[in-house]
């Protein structure tokens, strides 16, 4: 027998030894499992916070953390600062997100713009 089989059956008689355990594992189990990775749903939103982020570190009394995401916010601005630049497919993925529709977009097209802000 592979040693990864045994290993795998002392698990299963660990957790099954307790009932707390494997009541822990039967919930663990079920949980709903949400991707490692940025979908393009989840972009734009990630996007915003990104950009929040450093609006607010630019203020930063540290200088030298303030100097840090000067530069941060410059390559920002680069690539996602012009929405002209910014592909819309992305903005198809969000209106197609049952989450955030129509009304997301328009709230945050809103304040995205440090002018409107």
């Amino acid at each position: 027998m592979s040693d990864s089989v045994v290993k795998i059956r002392n698990t299963v008689r660990y957790v099954r030894s307790s009932p707390a355990r494997f009541k822990k594992f039967k919930t663990a189990s079920k949980m709903e499992v949400t991707s490692l990775f940025v979908t393009s749903n989840q972009y734009f939103h990630e996007l915003c916070l990104i950009k929040n982020v450093i609006k607010n570190y630019t203020t930063e009394k540290d200088p030298l953390l303030s100097r840090m995401t000067k530069g941060m916010e410059s390559k920002f601005n680069k690539y996602w600062g012009d929405f002209e630049k910014i592909n819309s497919l992305l903005f198809v993925a969000i209106i197609h997100d049952p989450r955030y529709k129509l009304k997301f977009i328009k709230y945050y097209l809103s304040h995205f713009d440090e002018k409107d802000c």
